[in-house]
């Protein structure tokens, strides 16, 4: 059994009051995450990416796949397949057969020096951002969003895009974490 505990978190200058939470762990997992992010539940089960060990785990195979390319979010699961954003645009791994398909997407930028970092799905679009590899916070980034195979790109002024929070159908907020900036995007 977890234990369960409350922690007073004192004064908050932005709110005015003391904030009340409680944390409680509902399940640990030892993995080896090297660079753990994309966690997405279904049906009360837990998924998750390594993005640095090119790594997809899940509830029926802790140990982990090694996929094709990296990783950095998952988008969604259909029946058995989960569907994710890489670094080459969308792979499918089925988590019964162990196949992975790779839908290649043709990209405005090098793939080689840049990595996906975050994404999201809203209808039937993919949102996908990408970090340089080696100087994230001197290079700018780049957000995409996915259709029918192809990628238009939205957005070429973000350094790091991250943390993809649908507000309704037609708006996303996303952070860069180098600039400590939170953009809203309409489309």
């Amino acid at each position: 059994k977890i234990p369960r505990r409350k922690l007073r978190a004192g004064s908050s200058p932005a709110l005015g009051t003391k904030l009340m939470f409680t944390i409680e762990r509902i399940n640990s997992i030892r993995c080896g995450c090297s660079l753990g992010e994309g966690l997405f539940l279904s049906k009360n089960r837990a998924y998750w990416v390594d993005i640095n060990r090119n790594t997809l785990f899940t509830p029926k195979h802790k140990e982990g796949f090694k996929l094709k390319k990296k990783p950095s979010v998952i988008f969604g699961k259909n029946d058995d397949d989960i569907i994710l954003g890489t670094e080459s645009g969308i792979a499918i791994f089925n988590e019964i057969s162990l196949i992975e398909k790779e839908i290649v997407i043709d990209f405005n930028h090098d793939i080689a020096e840049y990595r996906s970092n975050d994404g999201v799905k809203i209808s039937n679009s993919y949102f996908l951002g990408f970090m340089h590899r080696n100087a994230p916070d001197k290079k700018r980034g780049y957000i995409y969003v996915l259709e029918n195979e192809r990628a238009s790109l939205i957005d070429k002024n973000i350094y790091i895009p991250n943390s993809f929070i649908p507000i309704n159908k037609k708006e996303i907020l996303i952070s860069d974490s180098s600039e400590g900036k939170v953009w809203k995007f309409n489309f």
